[in-house]
């Protein structure tokens, strides 16, 4: 069963191995692998602002507000397109429900398109931006 808990220092490097990730790297607007003093500082500040699936007591994914306040999620890779991203971007938005809610997410990336449509969220804007060599 699943169940969303609060993120805390123990899930810290999980979240940092999760965010280096090569297919959620590829799917981040932040491409460079993160190192754990990078990692450590960042989550010190913004520890609070992330929370953690688990499935029997062991972490699937994270959900949570990064530094620039966008929406950022992710999954291991085995538990990827079995619901556990949808689970968590529901429990996020209840948890936030009176806040203003966006995410950057890729056009590359298409599970991520239908995963943000399928709970609800709305596509307003598009950018653009130069070739991929800008």
């Amino acid at each position: 069963m699943l169940e969303v808990v609060k993120n805390s220092p123990a899930y810290w490097e999980f979240i940092r191995h999760l965010k280096n990730d090569e297919v959620a790297r590829a799917n981040s607007m932040s491409k460079h692998i993160i190192g754990p003093e990078e990692h450590r500082a960042y989550m010190s500040v913004h520890n609070d602002k992330y929370y953690i699936c688990l499935e029997d007591r062991v972490p699937l994914g994270y959900v949570g507000r990064n530094a620039q306040d966008y929406i950022s999620i992710a999954v291991i890779s085995e538990a990827r397109g079995k619901g556990v991203g949808k689970y968590m971007l529901y429990y996020f938005r209840e948890q936030m429900r009176n806040q203003k809610l966006r995410a950057i997410v890729s056009l590359s990336n298409p599970a991520s398109l239908k995963l943000f449509e399928a709970c609800g969220f709305i596509k307003k804007y598009y950018i653009f931006e130069g070739d991929d060599n800008d």
